[in-house]
């Protein structure tokens, strides 16, 4: 029970133990019970709770002495989180499922950390069917609370939340062997600026559990009041509902799932006819990190949607026999009737011969259409595959077009094998192609199975202003090739240039805009220097005719916050360097930038493998470490011997692949090996969620730490510094993590960590140093 006389919870955990004349049972995990037993589930790919518990331990017994058996740490079964924003406010309904695995009753304290900034307009708390009395905490209330903890249980992982209120309340009875149900009900305004929405749900409790969230389900609803361009999360892989012009739902569910970030989502509202938002980070005298987040409207007047040509090319070779060739009809019939009616289409199915449907491009009549659909639904399996016969075909059919100005040429192709009829070599492919002169086609292709030339339909893909997307054995092809037509069902502007003044920006991913399509959206991500108001112009083909959209944007000369956007725009420049690799061959300063930009920012690449330096030298956390609450007492674990690889566990398939991609399977051509090669560039180059790899590296406030030796070394900490040692736990170190929450933050990585705090400065955490700070003091080394 609670110690009598002792307000704080905590304090009281602390002197139990110590009068307890058995105290010697609350070794490393114990004190991980007692402390913090409990982080729980979250919102995320990987994701856990926000919510935790601080369980206090049971209270000694009188003679005669038994041993206590170690309590089990509380999990959480469930999470379910609900938002509804309407107009800017956001309400949030959190319902956590706890289960107590232990054989006694046990109480505690619960601590949700609320948002950065979050100012809470209304409040409710439920534990059980009975309501409780909570209480908010200022920022400053919750910080004497996290650093009493990390001075007691020698556990940094709660300095991440320094800076931010808490709500708190007791929780007991929690009864042995049962669930403890809380609902938490919480309203704020949600920040806005530059006609950016910004929602942040706390949920990183990475560093203070390795608990896993048995199942999480997060559902948000957008009533914006105005239309709604962008959606996106840099955090999480979420679904994303357009279900009207100012109204979205979005969605995210997983099971056994960890916390490692906080959940984010940004959407965008505008009037406009294309919305354009931007978002910046960057460090004091370092080059910025841009993203532009750029969306037409969703529904558009069909006089407004470009009208295209478009040549479906399938392959009904002998391969495709079976579900296959049935999947290939229905999708067909599927994107024909799904073509515009000003649009022209034509079909050309290809084996050891190549058979038109028309010897034009006609127009998408219901009549043609339906005669187009008839002619699919002859596709019979049989033959050879006649590749460059079939793409010289479709070449064909796009030159003999009349009217052809104004019109989008599309040309689908979908092909399960390699050449084997007429010209089999890719680079006299890809060199007939060029000779047709169509510098305007788009050409998308569509690899099914293995046992296709990934090299070729790669290069198809790129030089011709197209993508490629493969369609594994288990995958349905009618579905991914509908749902592509489906994006690119609508043109709203083509030839898409993006141009600056007042600030200069550099590298941008992609290099080449892509043509916008009615309700989707784009991100592009560069680098800048410069700072102020700047103008952003954006102009491309709309019938026929050359338009452009003026836009002011604020670029900060420092901005923390966003610390995702460098290293989204990393992986995307990775991707595009080892496509280049991959289809033109090495070189050094490809390889070499490829390996400076691994290492930087902590994404695997065929060049880098991020080895453990040391036997028995693991990262701190997740895994359960002597000293500590997660780990972080500096004990040595029994790690793996020495260069094995880490990384986290791989939550989808798409992680998954990142570990795969080798140098040699980066220049095979065929077989599955090298489709997952080129789904992983693609995965790089397409990046939308900033994901932690490995974890021999961190990201933290758009700083790169390295675990070398047992130590967190911030990359920045180089040059001719003033070297300032600070003892662990001192008063000196927490004036350090109350100073600025970017050094908390950093700080919470683990019991030993090296940074850079200024120009000229940098902080060591050892065990012997300084122990305290004069204000002067602080803000010198902080300059």
């Amino acid at each position: 029970g609670r110690n009598p006389g002792t307000a704080d919870p905590i304090q009281g955990v602390e002197d139990t133990m110590m009068r307890s004349r058995f105290s010697g049972c609350f070794s490393a995990r114990c004190l991980a019970w007692a402390a913090l037993a409990v982080a729980a589930g979250g919102l995320s790919l990987p994701a856990s709770a926000q919510g935790f518990i601080i369980v206090e331990p049971p209270r000694r017994r009188i003679l005669p002495p038994r041993p206590i058996p170690p309590l089990r740490p509380i999990t959480i079964k469930s999470q379910r989180v609900t938002v509804k924003i309407r107009r800017g406010a956001a309400e949030v309904e959190v319902n956590q499922v706890f289960y107590n695995p232990n054989s006694r009753r046990l109480e505690g304290t619960y601590l949700f950390p609320l948002p950065e900034g979050a100012a809470i307009s209304n409040f409710r708390m439920q534990v059980g069917k009975e309501p409780v009395d909570g209480k908010i905490l200022s920022a400053d209330e919750a910080r004497q609370i996290y650093m009493r903890y990390v001075r007691r249980y020698i556990d940094p992982g709660l300095l991440q939340y320094v800076g931010r209120n808490a709500i708190q309340a007791r929780i007991f009875p929690i009864e042995p062997k049962s669930e403890k149900a809380i609902r938490l009900v919480y309203s704020q305004v949600l920040p806005f600026t530059s006609g950016l929405y910004s929602l942040v749900y706390p949920l990183n409790t990475e560093k203070v559990t390795k608990a896993l969230t048995g199942e999480l389900t997060v559902d948000i609803d957008i009533d914006a009041g105005q239309p709604i361009k962008a959606v996106y999360s840099p955090s999480h892989e979420v679904v994303v509902q357009r279900t009207g012009e100012t109204t979205a739902k979005v969605s995210f569910a997983g099971k056994n799932v960890r916390t490692d970030r906080d959940f984010q989502l940004f959407y965008s509202v505008s009037k406009r006819e294309f919305g354009l938002n931007a978002l910046a980070h960057r460090r004091p005298g370092e080059e910025g990190a841009i993203m532009l987040m750029l969306a037409p409207q969703r529904e558009v007047d069909k006089s407004r949607v470009q009208p295209k040509d478009v040549v479906f090319v399938f392959d009904t070779s002998g391969s495709m026999q079976g579900e296959k060739i049935v999947q290939a009809r229905r999708a067909l019939r599927t994107v024909l009737g799904a073509l515009n009616e000003q649009d022209r289409f034509n079909i050309i199915r290809f084996s050891t011969e190549v058979e038109r449907f028309r010897d034009q491009i006609t127009p998408a009549t219901p009549a043609n259409v339906q005669a187009g659909q008839e002619f699919a639904e002859g596709f019979k399996a049989v033959g050879g595959t006649g590749i460059d016969d079939a793409l010289q075909a479709a070449l064909q059919v796009m030159k003999k077009r009349s009217d052809a100005e104004n019109r989008l040429p599309f040309v689908i192709f979908m092909t399960d094998g390699i050449p084997t009829i007429g010209r089999t070599q890719p680079d006299e492919i890809l060199g007939n192609i060029r000779k047709a002169g169509l510098k305007d086609i788009r050409l998308f292709c569509f690899g099914v199975g293995a046992d296709v030339n990934t090299l070729l339909l790669d290069r198809l893909a790129r030089d011709n202003r197209g993508a490629v997307d493969y369609v594994g054995r288990n995958e349905n092809l009618e579905r991914k090739i509908g749902a592509f037509y489906a994006k690119i069902a609508n043109p709203v502007l083509s030839d898409v240039k993006l141009t600056f003044s007042g600030i200069t920006v550099r590298d941008l991913q992609p290099a080449r805009l892509p043509d916008l399509f009615a309700g989707t959206q784009l991100l592009v991500f560069g680098r800048y220097q410069g700072s102020g108001k700047a103008t952003l112009k954006l102009s491309g083909t709309l019938g026929g005719k050359t338009k452009t959209y003026t836009y002011q944007i604020d670029v900060p000369a420092e901005q923390l916050q966003h610390d995702f956007i460098p290293r989204l725009w990393a992986s995307r420049k990775i991707g595009v360097l080892l496509e280049q690799i991959r289809l033109n061959g090495e070189s050094k300063e490809l390889k070499d930038e490829v390996v400076r930009l691994s290492k930087k920012y902590g994404i695997i690449t065929p060049y880098t493998s991020f080895l453990v330096e040391e036997p028995g030298a693991l990262p701190p956390g997740p895994f359960p470490r002597r000293g500590g609450l997660g780990g972080f007492g500096g004990g040595r674990a029994k790690g793996p011997p020495p260069s094995i690889r880490l990384r986290l566990q791989p939550a989808t398939a798409k992680a998954d692949r990142a570990v795969k991609l080798s140098r040699a399977r980066l220049r095979q051509a065929v077989g599955q090996e090298a489709v997952d090669a080129s789904r992983r560039l693609q995965d790089l180059q397409q990046a939308e969620v900033a994901e932690d790899e490995v974890l021999t590296v961190r990201q933290v406030s758009g700083r790169s730490f390295r675990w070398e030796k047992g130590v967190w070394k911030d990359d920045a900490a180089t040059g001719k510094l003033t070297i300032i040692p600070v003892k662990w736990g001192s008063d000196a170190y927490f004036q350090l993590a109350s100073h600025r929450q970017e050094w908390a933050q950093i700080l919470s990585l683990g019991k030993h960590v090296t940074f850079r705090s200024g120009k000229k400065h940098a902080v060591v955490i050892t065990d012997k140093g300084r122990t305290k700070f004069t204000e002067k003091g602080l803000r010198q080394i902080g300059r």
